[in-house]
C-alpha cells in the first residue's frame, strides 16, 4: 500500500508518518509513507495509480487540499482520498469528490489506524504478510500467495503460489491466529487449509485448486465449506465495487 501524505506543518506531517509506519509493522502489512509539504509538491510527482491512499490537509498555502482533490480526481477517479482538517467547514465539498475519510487534528493513533485498516481492506488486501522460520532462515509471506497450508506431524507445510513450500513448526490453529482469521482461509478437512481466492472448484469428495492440486474436504461439510466460498467471492465483489 503506498501513502502519501500532503501536509504543510511540519509537526503534523512527521506524526502522520510515524503513525503509518508504525500501522505497517504492528500489523504486518507491506507499505511505503512519502509526504509532502504543499500540494504543488505532490502534484510535480503525481501520476495515476502511484498512491493507494492520499491524507490531504486542506487548510494549506497556495493551493488547497480541495484543489489538490480535484486535480487528483481529474486523472485518478480510485485513489482513496483522506481530508485532514482543525475544521469541519469545508466537509460538504469535500466529500463531494468521492472523499474516502476525514481526520479532525491533533491526529491519534486509534484514529489513524482504524482509517488504515479501512483502506487496506478496499485498495490493498494483498499487502498482508506474516513472518514464518523454515529451516534456518524467516521469511516473509504474503498472505494473497499463500495457496494452502498442511498439517504434517508437528510442523504446516505452507504452499505457495510458485510452488514454494516452506515446513515450518505451527499449529494449523496457530496459523490462523497468525493470519487473525482471515476469512480467505477455509478449513475444509483436519489440519487442512486452503486460500479461497486460489480455489477453483469444490468437488463432492476434494477441494480443487487452481494450481491443479487437490484436497480431500469433509464430505459431512461440504455444503458448508461451498457457502463459506460463495460467501467470501460475495464479499470480494462489494468491495471492488465499494472500490470502483
Amino acid at each position: 500500500m503506498n501513502i502519501a501524505i500532503v501536509e504543510n506543518e511540519p509537526d503534523y506531517r512527521r506524526q502522520l508518518c510515524g503513525l503509518c509506519s508504525e500501522y505497517g509493522e504492528s500489523r504486518h502489512v507491506r507499505l511505503t509513507v512519502e509526504s509532502f509539504p504543499s500540494a504543488e509538491a505532490f502534484l510535480a510527482s503525481f501520476s495515476e495509480g502511484r498512491d493507494s491512499l492520499v491524507f490531504i490537509d486542506i487548510y494549506m498555502e497556495e493551493m488547497s487540499g480541495v484543489e489538490l482533490a480535484r486535480e487528483i480526481r481529474q486523472t485518478d477517479p480510485h485513489t482513496l482520498l483522506v481530508f485532514c482538517t482543525s475544521s469541519p467547514d469545508f466537509m460538504p465539498e469535500a466529500f463531494s469528490l468521492h472523499a474516502f475519510e476525514y481526520v479532525t487534528k491533533p491526529y491519534t493513533l486509534e484514529r489513524i489506524f482504524q482509517i488504515l485498516e479501512d483502506a487496506q481492506r478496499i485498495a490493498a488486501p494483498a499487502s498482508r504478510y506474516i513472518r514464518i522460520s523454515s529451516g534456518r532462515q524467516t521469511f516473509q509471506v504474503l498472505l494473497d500467495d499463500i495457496v494452502s497450508v498442511v498439517t504434517a506431524g508437528h510442523y504446516l507445510l505452507i504452499g505457495l503460489q510458485d510452488g514454494t513450500v516452506h515446513k515450518t513448526r505451527l499449529t494449523a490453529p496457530a496459523f490462523l491466529d497468525l493470519v487473525e482469521h482471515d476469512d480467505r482461509f477455509l478449513t475444509i478437512n483436519k489440519g487442512v487449509i486452503v486460500n479461497a481466492d486460489h480455489v477453483d472448484s469444490v468437488g463432492t469428495d476434494c477441494c480443487v485448486m487452481e494450481n491443479g492440486s487437490t484436497f480431500p474436504i469433509r464430505v459431512r461439510d461440504r455444503q458448508q465449506i461451498q457457502q463459506r466460498l460463495q460467501d467470501h467471492i460475495f464479499q470480494q465483489i462489494r468491495r471492488a465495487q465499494r472500490h470502483s
